[in-house]
Order: C-alpha cells, then sequence, then structure tokens
C-alpha cells in the first residue's frame, strides 16, 4: 500500500476545491430573504391567533362564572363597577387599599379557579406600559354599563350600601338577549377608560388583535368584531347588542331594551 504525506493530499484537496462566487453568495442571501419575508407574517399571524385564544379563554371563564352567580341571586346580574367605590364583578372597593380595588371580593371570585391569578382578566397584548398610567389596574377587559344602566336614576344611598345606585339599578339576566355584548376588550390607549370596571359603547374597543377586539355575550359565548362593525353598533340610535338600556348620560338616546 502507498501511503500520500498529509502534506501533499491537503494541497490537493486545495487545488479542486471550488469557492463561491459574489453572485452566487447574493442569490443565496435574497432567497433567504425572500423566505424569511414570507414565514415571518405567518409566525405573527400564529402568535396573534394563540394571544386571541388565551383571552377567548378568559372570556368564557368570566361569562360562566356570570351566568352561576346570576343563578345564585335569582336572576340578578352582578354590579358592573360602573363607580370606582361600588361593589360589582371585578372588584369591591376597600378605603383600607390604595387604589382602592379589591380583587379578592369581586362578585364573580368564588366562581372561577384561580381567579386570583390576575393573568385572567388580561389581555396578553395589554403591556405594563399601558398600566401604569391607570387608576384601575386590574383588568384589560370591561362590562357593559347597561348593566347598572349606565348610571341612571337609581337609589341614593351611599357608595357601598345596598342602596347605593349601582344596586338598584341592577337588572335581570333574562331582561337581556343572549345575543347582547356583556363585555369587551376595551381601549386600552385611554387611561381614563381604566376608572373603573365598566364603559359606554361609544368608548371603543382594543384593536390589537388586528383590526378589531373579543366580545363576550350574556349566553356565555366569545366572538371577534372589527372595528368598523362596532362602530356602525355604537352610533345606532336603534336597539342593538351593545345599547341595551336607555340613556341619556353622555351617550345617545336609545330604545329600552331592558326591563326598567
Amino acid at each position: 500500500m502507498k501511503f500520500i504525506p498529509t502534506r501533499i493530499y491537503l494541497a490537493r484537496l486545495r487545488s479542486g476545491a471550488r469557492a463561491f462566487t459574489l453572485i452566487e453568495l447574493l442569490v443565496v442571501i435574497a432567497i433567504i430573504g425572500i423566505l424569511a419575508s414570507m414565514l415571518l407574517p405567518a409566525v405573527g399571524r400564529a402568535k396573534d391567533k394563540t394571544r386571541s385564544m388565551k383571552c377567548s379563554n378568559n372570556f368564557k371563564q368570566l361569562l360562566t362564572a356570570t351566568a352561576m352567580y346570576a343563578t345564585d341571586e335569582h336572576g340578578w346580574m352582578p354590579a358592573s363597577n360602573w363607580w370606582s367605590d361600588s361593589w360589582g364583578w371585578l372588584y369591591q372597593a376597600n378605603p383600607t387599599l390604595n387604589p382602592a380595588f379589591d380583587l379578592s371580593g369581586g362578585r364573580l371570585t368564588k366562581y372561577v379557579d384561580g381567579m386570583l391569578n390576575s393573568d385572567i382578566y388580561r389581555c396578553t397584548i395589554d403591556g405594563p406600559a399601558n398600566w401604569s398610567a391607570r387608576v384601575q389596574k386590574l383588568s384589560s377587559y370591561c362590562f357593559n354599563g347597561a348593566v347598572d344602566k349606565y348610571g341612571g336614576s337609581g337609589g341614593s344611598g351611599p357608595p357601598g350600601s345596598p342602596t347605593a345606585p349601582s344596586y338598584r339599578n341592577l337588572t335581570l339576566q333574562e331582561s337581556f338577549e343572549a345575543v347582547d355584548y356583556l363585555m369587551w376588550e376595551q381601549d386600552m390607549t385611554i387611561p381614563f377608560y381604566f376608572n373603573d370596571g365598566a364603559n359606554f359603547p361609544f368608548e371603543g374597543i382594543n384593536d390589537k388583535h388586528g383590526t378589531g377586539a373579543l366580545v363576550g355575550m350574556v349566553g356565555g359565548s366569545a366572538s371577534w368584531i372589527d372595528m368598523g362593525a362596532w362602530k356602525t353598533l355604537y352610533e345606532s340610535r336603534s336597539k342593538n347588542a351593545v345599547w341595551c338600556a336607555s340613556v341619556s348620560n353622555g351617550g345617545p338616546m336609545v330604545v329600552q331594551r331592558i326591563n326598567p
């Protein structure tokens, strides 16, 4: 057997090797760029779908808890926390806290496993930068103020008492249609919208899931609605899924749809 010295063997390998030309390298880089531009949007869509599913699951748990509460309370819905110093679905006002929002005292607490895990109230897209300027830092979601008739005429008792407006204005679950919107992802860019636990429909929805947001219905289902469809509903003066009570308190006068 004839052995070839290592130095000669390596020299032969080098002499037969063919390097990439500059043009070939540029073509490879261009192909990689094209593939990346095709894949990144798909990855982004998949990530957003995962986030939407998380919010949808949050909604379903909260809506199920609301239905359970109504069953135990002879059909009455939990208050919407229309006032910061109220006792409703999200929190119980507690003057010993600062701010005075006690999540553990919320009307739905005992109906949802892990309710005190604040993640159930938060949209995964709603980051810390948005929360810092808010008074109420518990939830990315809000109840429809229709549950309390948008703070209209009612009791005159002190906040937190059974005769306070937020209690005298409550409505029965059967007063709503199953497709009425009970809760939604509110516009997370306006800190004022997070001063309590409820909003007017015209205060808007969040558009961080593309071009719309998730909404929860009285019947217990959660669905997606785009900004245009929401705008059509809140600008309407006819009865619809968002305007579920008569209101002249800052919003359009609409057809009453729930029992006085």
